[in-house]
């Protein structure tokens, strides 16, 4: 096949391959056998990626969806100012502005890779009162932003297993959360979601947009995420 920077050349091989239980689902980036257990020895599958490099991926989506997190409503900013008096620390902010897209959001039931290519504005998420990991996480952002916190979405793995990173394929990964930055230099790994289930530590693709600091947009790409907890009982 013919690109517009050049030629490449794929090429397919089978063989004594077993068959493929379960019935495919058709995805944005992919399309996967409805079996889910990646262990299961009568599942073979192949891994087919256009994207050059986990940087690509974080610049090309970031840019795509920069709009998402920068389309503010008068709401959200009343919403932010609101926090913002009441907690005066960032750190506290920030978990609180989480804590309010969790309750004020109702989750979806669907996968991010089943949505369209380009987020919800950020103003339109929080008039709709529903949206999936992927919008909630543009409307955190745009929240955290409005405080004054630099955030970034962030996409992780849920499965146990491992990222493949010699292989820049979004079909490794999950759905989102957001990555805040205090002005300390602290992390905070923030997920708006609420889940009772842990996010196992390994590797997540950081995505950025182009008006976000230079520092930030050369990071594009796989980085390293901790991990988080499962949260207390209440």
């Amino acid at each position: 096949m013919k690109l517009g920077d050049g030629y490449r050349t794929v090429t397919y091989l089978t063989g004594n391959l077993p068959p493929l239980r379960g019935r495919l689902e058709e995805g944005l980036w992919s399309r996967t056998s409805s079996v889910r257990e990646p262990i299961d020895p009568s599942v073979t599958r192949a891994l087919v990626t256009v994207q050059g490099d986990w940087s690509w991926a974080g610049a090309f989506y970031g840019e795509l969806w920069e709009e998402a997190w920068t389309a503010r409503s008068g709401d959200l900013d009343r919403a932010v100012s609101d926090v913002s008096r009441r907690v005066p620390d960032a750190a506290g902010r920030a978990r609180e502005l989480t804590k309010w897209v969790r309750t004020a959001i109702r989750p979806l039931a669907i996968r991010d890779s089943d949505l369209p290519v380009r987020p919800l504005p950020a103003s339109q998420v929080l008039m709709e009162k529903a949206a999936g990991s992927r919008d909630k996480s543009c409307l955190l952002i745009s929240a955290l932003r409005s405080a004054g916190i630099q955030a970034d979405p962030v996409l992780v793995r849920e499965r146990p297993d491992t990222v493949l990173a010699r292989i820049a394929s979004l079909s490794q990964l999950d759905r989102f959360i957001v990555r805040a930055r205090l002005a300390d230099g602290t992390e905070l790994w923030l997920d708006p979601i609420d889940t009772r289930d842990p996010l196992p530590a390994g590797k997540a693709l950081l995505l950025v947009g182009s008006r976000d600091p230079w520092e930030i947009r050369q990071k594009a790409g796989l980085i390293d995420f901790p991990g988080l907890p499962a949260p207390p009982e209440d």
